[in-house]
Parts: structure tokens; sequence; C-alpha cells
């Protein structure tokens, strides 16, 4: 095809070809110079195309097309040439363009030559022109020169895969990318060269050896610097980026461009190095000193791994909540940053022996104490403060008067531990040789020895034996530094000539030496408080005293001897007899004044306000009703049939209590003050007689603070433990559990509330807890979308949880007199203010409160029976 002159246009419909003929020329379009030939599509085919196929020709080769002005505005066009796509006449298209305005130019080298302008090429000498809706593809196997002085100018896209050489000027204000180079000195005006990037890939397979690890294979990019990071704001260099610690990484990667090629912003590729894994560990007992072979490295379980706490270096076994029983407890060697958890060690400790059967019977002196029947206890050790433990049965260098525990267990074997011990209380002889002799205890030395085996004391002096049989066995009695026995009353002495005597009711002494019984004598003392002085007398134990002389006081009447200085229980001198040292105390009422010589003065009455209980019985009875100041008044509560007394209260005149005194029968006393009181009764029903408990938790002993504690909370369904058999009262209670133990107090009230923490899904065990305690304020998570479920809490959470539980009661007293307040976050001042002022929360025992301690399950139970106790009372 050849246009001569003019201008041609061409609307591509469907798909056309032009191929070279052989004409000497061998291009498929020629194009006279000032010519243009437009190359357009017609709207109802949008996708038309044309192939112009330019050949060979006498093993030379010819361009796809030649000269002049080639416009293409719509279609796709693809350049097939020779050994050139485009040519000229002459060297360059002097005045003459390639308008690129709309649609795609393709073109490729029409054989294997792709050498330096030839092949597949364009130079372009004159300017090209990529308009804005155009796309100009190069292919890898091209090459576009933009000669000196010419110019590429594009609106639009370019694709490049090839090489493109700018020596002379290209203007971009549309879109240059692709994986192809962009070289040569000429100029880049307007965007830079957007640059084809391969991203880098993560290292697989990666698990922690200790040693650093590539994390990355390292991308490229064919403009401009690949750089690398484990951030993504700072800190890029080319250096690839490692690691060592298990753990997710993130590595970041960018391009740097230059003066040509564009930045490329970070992107991000995840890379994982995996925890190594940990062998099972071997934790041994040690039955001497009663501790195992654990590290701190490990973790146990004695819940069958539901909960595991830390172990540390060689822990005592008593550590693990084990109290004696048999239990069997998993250990594993604990996860951590580059470790994950072990397979478990499962270890069986055995139940502690019981303690030896037999009695201990002991000999003291001033600074000694012997087990005299050692030879019963084969195989045992023996203490006399249980913790420092000897072979030897006899303790020397002890203090006179002194009370020691002496123990007796059975010493650990290879497989067993010591047993439990058997202990009583023994005291030392005083220095001036009196003691008191308890059963099993003997005392003196040769041939003269004091015993009592508790159901008889026998004294043995110089080759003779006195028996003493008190009226009941297992009776203490007590030896003078005179050498003198003190016996109860009713004991039978058996003499060594055979003869018995029976000592009187109120007790004796008896005499080795003499043989004889002196009864003893007790004192009684008359405190007349106030009135004229009267004698003490002596009085044989067991005897009546005589009534004195009744004693004097202006003013008052005397009203007779009482036991106590309130003048509350009175003494019957007809039926009362002295068993020891005592005081009894004189009642006086003040007598009426005279006035005006005929007028007697009369005391002022109050009675008092008695208010009506508002259910469960009837009005209390007051006697006297109109009491005077000092008398003793009495209250009879009327509660109705299944009620009991709930609390008595009575207020002066100032609103200040009066003391109360509960009697045996029922009745409740208090001494009448200046002026009227008010009588507060309120009642409760009767509960129902307690079932003793059932303790079923094998670390939870009798003897162990929290002990009460625990029966409380579990007896009220708050606390069921770990197990049927497991309290965990060492363990830390997490937020969760807390939680859980209020809503089961409130029954476990159903709620419609919108929960939001992103940690607590609707299946977990605690998830309606959780709601329930949220939407009553009492808990609210950390304020970042979560609540925490399973971490400690600490004792500022739990007493925040409880003050607000009850409802965030103000405290009276503002001030914690504590060495450690400033620990205490803001959230739960008030709360620790009223826990401690209600006697909820108590001190560490060392000044401090611990409010960022964790409060364990023992801690937790002792603060709700506290908080409950302190509920009820003021109900």
């Amino acid at each position: 095809m050849t246009i001569t002159q003019g201008n041609v246009y061409v609307t591509l419909q469907g798909t056309n070809v032009i191929e070279a003929h052989q004409d000497g020329v061998g291009c498929a379009v020629k194009i006279n110079t000032g010519a243009h030939l437009y190359f357009s599509v017609d709207s109802n085919d949008p996708d038309g195309s044309i192939l112009l196929h330019g050949t060979s020709l006498y093993g030379g080769g010819s361009a796809a097309v030649e000269g002049g002005n080639l416009h293409i505005n719509g279609g796709t066009v693809s350049l097939v040439g020779g050994n050139k796509i485009l040519n000229s006449y002459g060297s360059s298209f002097t005045g003459e363009s390639l308008d690129l305005q709309g649609g795609v130019l393709n073109f490729s080298a029409g054989s294997s030559e792709n050498l330096n302008l030839s092949g597949g090429s364009i130079d372009v000498s004159g300017s090209l022109t990529v308009g804005p809706n155009a796309e100009f593809h190069i292919p890898s196997d091209s090459v576009v020169t933009i000669l000196n002085d010419a110019s590429l100018t594009n609106d639009g896209t370019i694709t490049n895969h090839g090489t493109v050489t700018n020596e002379g000027t290209i203007t971009n204000s549309g879109t240059i990318n692709g994986a192809g180079a962009l070289t040569g000195n000429g100029t880049l005006n307007g965007s830079k060269v957007l640059p084809a990037v391969t991203p880098p890939t993560a290292a697989n397979d990666l698990s922690f050896t200790g040693t650093e690890y590539e994390l990355i294979s390292a991308g490229s990019t064919n403009g401009g610097t690949m750089q690398y990071s484990l951030s993504p704001d700072a800190g890029y260099s080319t250096e690839i980026p490692t690691g060592t610690d298990a753990g997710t990484y993130l590595v970041y990667y960018k391009v740097v461009g230059n003066t040509i090629y564009a930045d490329v912003e970070a992107q991000s590729i995840t890379v994982t190095i995996r925890k190594a894994t940990q062998s099972v560990p071997s934790v041994s007992i040690h039955y001497t000193n009663e501790t195992l072979s654990t590290t701190a490295e490990m973790e146990y379980s004695t819940d069958g791994g539901t909960s595991w706490t830390r172990c540390s270096a060689d822990m005592a076994a008593d550590a693990l909540s084990w109290s004696g029983t048999a239990a069997a407890v998993q250990f594993r060697m604990a996860e951590n940053v580059n470790y994950s958890a072990s397979e478990v060690q499962r270890v069986s400790i055995p139940a502690r022996p019981a303690a030896p059967a037999e009695e201990i019977l002991v000999h003291k002196t001033e600074n000694a104490i012997t087990v005299t029947n050692a030879s019963a206890f084969s195989g045992c050790e023996f203490s006399a403060d249980g913790t420092n433990w000897q072979d030897s049965a006899a303790f020397t260098g002890l203090s006179a008067g002194q009370t020691y525990t002496l123990s007796v267990r059975e010493k650990a074997a290879a497989s067993s531990f010591a047993s439990a011990s058997k202990s009583k209380a023994v005291t030392t002889v005083n220095g001036d040789g009196s003691t008191t002799l308890r059963p099993g205890e003997s005392v003196g030395s040769g041939g003269n020895t004091i015993t009592n085996d508790g159901e008889k004391i026998t004294i043995i002096d110089g080759g003779t034996t006195t028996t003493i049989t008190p009226p009941t066995t297992g009776e203490d009695v007590t030896i003078g530094g005179n050498g003198g026995v003190t016996v109860p009353g009713g004991s039978a002495i058996e003499k060594p000539d055979g003869t018995t005597v029976t000592v009187p009711s109120g007790g004796g002494t008896f005499d080795p030496g003499t043989g004889e019984v002196t009864q003893n004598v007790y004192t009684v003392t008359f405190d007349s408080q106030g009135g004229s002085s009267v004698s003490s007398s002596q009085v044989t134990g067991g005897s009546k005293v005589t009534k004195p002389a009744t004693p004097s006081r202006s003013g008052y009447t005397f009203g007779g001897w009482y036991k106590d200085s309130g003048c509350t229980n009175a003494w019957n001198f007809d039926i009362d007899t002295v068993t020891g040292d005592m005081t009894l105390y004189a009642k006086w009422t003040k007598n009426n004044n005279s006035s005006g010589g005929s007028s007697s003065y009369t005391p002022p009455t109050y009675p008092p306000t008695v208010e009506r209980p508002s259910e469960g019985g009837s009005t209390a009875t007051v006697s006297p009703s109109r009491p005077e100041r000092g008398d003793t008044v009495t209250v009879t509560p009327r509660p109705d049939a299944g009620y009991e007394v709930n609390k008595i209260t009575v207020t002066d005149q100032n609103g200040r209590p009066v003391e109360v005194t509960v009697g045996p029968d029922g009745t409740y006393t208090f001494t009448q003050p200046t002026g009227k009181v008010k009588i507060e009764v309120t009642y409760k029903p009767t509960q129902p007689a307690k079932t003793p408990w059932s303790n079923p938790f094998a670390d939870v002993a009798e003897d162990d603070w929290y002990y009460e504690a625990v029966r409380l909370v579990h007896e009220r369904g708050l606390m069921d433990g770990y197990s049927d058999s497991w309290f965990g009262p060492n363990d830390s209670l997490s937020r969760a559990q807390l939680a859980q133990i209020l809503f089961n107090k409130e029954g476990g009230p159903v709620v419609n509330y919108l929960m939001e923490y992103s940690d607590v899904t609707g299946e977990a065990w605690y998830a309606e807890a959780v709601r329930w305690a949220t939407s009553q304020g009492i808990v609210g998570g950390y304020g970042n979308g979560t609540f925490g479920p399973n971490d400690p809490i600490t004792r500022e959470q739990l007493a925040a949880m409880l003050w607000r539980y009850s409802g965030s009661p103000a405290a009276t007293n503002k001030e914690l007199h504590l060495n450690d307040t400033d620990e205490i976050n803001g959230f739960a001042l008030e709360a620790l203010r009223w826990a401690v002022e209600n006697g909820i929360l108590n001190g560490c025992g060392d000044g401090r409160l611990g409010p960022q301690g964790l409060a364990t399950w023992a801690q937790v139970a002792q603060m709700l029976k506290n908080f409950l106790e302190n509920r009820e009372s003021g109900d």
C-alpha cells in the first residue's frame, strides 16, 4: 500500500492484514513525505485491527511502514518488519511523526535479527506521541531508541518489556511500566517510570535452633534500589533481615527510586520461625528433705493438666498442695519464647506414713527432757521444736520453766517420706523445782521419782512407794518447790504402809516426806467498791466462806456481795463453795436525798423507746420499765415460731451505742445510762441444724488458716475447686473465675446485654458470667476491647469487683495507713478503702497491702467469707 500524497483514512472493522509486495522495497505501507495515514475504528466494531507485515528482500529486509506520517486513533495496529518496524527516507523522521492517539500499537521483529536498530526496533529521530487513551507495547526482544534531538511524549500507557534507549527527551504524564530497561543519557520530564518489582520470598521451614536465619530470599527491581527492614517506618537497607528467636516476623521491602524510576511504597511479607520442642523432664522425689528435683523452667499441674503453676528450683513437696495424702502430679517443661511446652511426666507422690501409735513418755529436769520409752520408737527420730530432728531421744541445754513441743516420727526411707509426727507439749522443771506433771511425765533422780501415767501418780521416795489415784484419769498434778504434790479433791492416796487416805473435795497437797495431806487454803478478797474496808478470809478448798460484817457507805444502801464488779451475779453464802483465790464485790444503791425536811428526793427514770420489729416477732419486753441511771435493764425478745434474734441494738440519747450483754437464758442486759435509750430488736428465720461439712479437698487441712473460708464458699456453692478432691488454695484465681463466682451467688441470672470483648467468645464457659457482670457495672475490661478472662486477678481488682457488686459504697475512713499506697491504681482506691475499713481485705503483715499481688484461691475464699459475713451482719 503506497500513499503518495494527501490524507488517507482507514476505518478498521474486523481483522485486517496488509502484506508487503515484492516491489523492491518490501514494506507493507509506504507513505510519501507530506502524506498522512490515519487508522481508526467504527463505534460498532471497537475491536477492529490490522497487521502491517513487511518482508525481507535480497537478504536485506524492509519495514512494515515506511516514511510519511502515521496516525493511530483507534483499534489495534500491529507492525511486523523485516529488520525494522518503521523506516524513513534518510536517517530520521525530519518533520515527520508517528502519532498514537488511541488504540494499541504493537510491534515486533519479523526475523531473528534483533541488534541495534535492526529486527524489532524503532529509531525515533523525530517525535513519537502516545495519546491519553493509547497503549504502546514493547515486547521483550525489541528496542526503542529515542535519538538525539528526538522526543517521545507519553500521555497514555507504555508497557515496556524490552529496552528503551533515550538519547533525546521523554516527556511522561502517563504511565510507563513493565520489566524492561530504560537507559541512556537523555532527559526525562514529568512522572518518573514505575519500576517493575519481583517481591522477595519468605524462607520456609524455619524452627528455632539458636542460630541466625536469613528471613527472606532477595527480591529484584528493574529500576532503583530494593531495600528491606523489620520496621515499616525505619531501618531500611539492602541487607537481608535476619532472625534468631522463634516467632512471626513481618519483613518490609520497598524500592528507593532514582532520577528515572519512582519510589515503590513498602509492602510486607510474613516469615515464621517455629518454636523448638523440649525433652520431657525427669523429676525425682528426695524423700529425706521432702523436695523434688525441679527447675524454674518447669511447671506442674495437680488437676490433670487443666491448670499449670510454675515450679521453683528443688521445690518442696508441700508447695504442690500436698498435705500428706497420695497425689498424682504432672510436670512438663514450660513454654517460653523459643520452646513449646514438652510432653508431661507423671509423678506419683506417696502418702505420708501415719504417726507412731505409741504414747510418748518423758522424764524432765530443769534443763533436759528424755524420752523414756525410746525403744518403742525403732527407726524414729526426735525433735524438741518440730524443725530440727535428731536420732537421740535426749534433749539437753534447755531453759527452765519453758514449754517445748516434743515430737517423734519415723525416718524417711528410700521410697517413703518421714511419717507424720506424734507430739506432746512438755514444760521443763522451774528453777525452784516446781512443775506441772502431765500424764506420761516423770521427774526426780536416783531413787526419788514422781511419775504421772495418766491414771495414777506414783511417788518413789527412798525405796518406798506411794500411789495417788485421782477421781478422773488424765489429771495434771502440781509439784511445789518443796516437793509437795498438789492433787485434786477425791483422790485416793495409798501410802507405803497400805493405808488409804481420800483427799477432801477442795483438794490438797501431799508431802512425800511426812506422808501427810494438807488441804488447800484459798484467799477470798472482799472489794467494798467505795464502802468501808472488809478483811479478806482464808478458806479451805471446797468449803463455804463466812459472810463478813456488812460494810457501810455514806448515802448508799448495801445490796450484797457479787462475783463480778458489775454486780450482776450474786454470791450465795449458803450454797457457793470456794475452789480458788477469788474476789467478791459489794453492790450499792444510792439513797434518796431529803429536801426541806419532809420531802424526799426521787431520782429520774428513763422509760426506753422500744422499736416494733417489721417481721418475725413481737416487741421485746423491758424490765424495769422505768429504769434509773445505773439500773441493770433486762430485754426479753419475743420471736415468732420459726424465727430467732438477729440483732439487738441499744443507743443512748445522743445516738451512741450502749454495751449489751447476752445472757445464757436468751435475755439481754445493759446498764441504764443518763437519759432515755432506744432499743431495736430484729429477727431472722431460724437456721436449720447445720450438717457437718465433709471436707472433699485433699489439699485443705483442718488446721489451715483458710479452712473455715473454704468450707463456707464450698457449702454455698460459690467455689468448687478444680475437681472433687482438689481446691488449689495456692493457685492464682483468674478474672473469669471471680465473675463466675459472683454469677453463681446471684443464681445465674439471664441478661440481654451486648458484650463486645474480642477475647470472650459466646461458647466460653464463663461467657454468661462476664456478660452479667459487665451489664451490672461490676467489670469493665481493660478499655482496649479486651476483658482478659484468663489473666490472674490482683488484690486491688478483686476488691474493686466486690465493691462494685456491693453498690460502690463510700468508705468512712479515707486514710490507708500502709506503706505501699503509691502502688494503688486510681480506679481501685475507694474500693480498697472500703474493703480495709470493713475487714474484707487485710494487709500482708509487714505494713503493706499488696494491691498488685495476685489473689490466690485461699485468699479469695477468705475475702468472700469476710465480705459475706460483713454484709449479712449489716442486714
